[in-house]
């Protein structure tokens, strides 16, 4: 079965939870960039947590984004992930060629006696606000682990806000419904952290098993489904937006830039797309901002 992303309520436990499983996406993501296995692996983990941020996003679908940046401290240096509230996320790595230690990843991510820290930034659109109202939050990035630093950012931006907890492909966020809820949320998150979500990635063959089967391990009761959709890799760069930031340089710089370099080239950082734009067109496009 392919990836999915899952919001579902367990009424008997007081819990709400978001369950995302993005192997095919991770594999895409790690061939497009073509990453060693500790990249790709911390890239995984970062597509899945941007997909459970998003689905927790408290405005509609359509509207919903969460802009995702990692600057730490050990050699992967940083990652930036980029998720909407249909499903569709991309992602990208500053060092893409690191094996996986045998230590896991954390090594990667915080590195091995640093005294540094590193910072967690994250971008999202405020509940009840219109395109431009975007809210940025800065928190503290250390230890290597991105579910707890992820957890981090939802305590301090929210109450009854849950908590992360990551492992391989898959993911899981665990939110309290309601005040009561809280205690519980907190136990099952302890409780998956310490090798239950291991288990139950093991323990399944494909992504919309995972969440059932963390629900029967952990004695959540019966299940019910909010809503699933399949996430997907997917990238918002085009030719036409090259287009439109070469028209801003102005007809100075488009005729030197034709003349110089013969045309003009641009590869996307995401999805290693590579547009190109003729000499003629730059030429038109020099004529056409002359003409203004």
């Amino acid at each position: 079965m392919p990836d999915s992303l899952s919001v579902l309520w367990a009424p008997a436990a007081g819990l709400k939870l978001i369950v995302a499983g993005v192997r095919d996406l991770a594999n895409e993501a790690a061939a497009r960039h073509d990453l060693a296995s500790g990249s790709a692996a911390a890239l995984a983990q970062a597509l899945a947590g941007s997909l459970l941020l998003v689905a927790a996003e408290d405005v509609p679908a359509e509207q919903a984004r969460v802009n995702l940046v990692v600057d730490c401290k050990g050699p992967l240096r940083g990652l930036l992930v980029d998720a909407d509230g249909s499903g569709g996320v991309r992602g990208m790595v500053r060092v893409g060629d690191l094996d996986l230690p045998q230590d896991g990843l954390a090594e990667l991510l915080d590195g091995k006696g640093s005294d540094e820290i590193g910072m967690l930034s994250i971008l999202r659109r405020q509940a009840g606000g219109d395109e431009a109202d975007l809210h940025r939050a800065l928190v503290p990035f250390a230890g290597g682990d991105l579910g707890r630093a992820l957890t981090g950012f939802l305590q301090s931006d929210r109450a009854n806000a849950g908590h992360v907890v990551l492992e391989g492909v898959s993911g899981v966020l665990v939110i309290p419904d309601g005040d009561d809820g809280a205690a519980a949320a907190g136990r099952l998150a302890d409780e998956l952290r310490g090798g239950g979500l291991r288990r139950s990635v093991q323990a399944v063959s494909n992504a919309h098993a995972l969440a059932q089967h963390i629900g029967e391990a952990h004695q959540l009761g019966p299940l019910q489904v909010r809503s699933e959709l399949q996430p997907r890799f997917s990238c918002r760069c085009s030719r036409e937006r090259l287009v439109r930031a070469l028209r801003a340089l102005g007809a100075s710089e488009l005729l030197d830039m034709a003349d110089k370099d013969g045309g003009a080239e641009a590869c996307c950082d995401f999805c290693t797309e590579t547009y190109v734009v003729s000499k003629e067109e730059l030429v038109a496009l020099a004529r056409a901002a002359e003409a203004v």
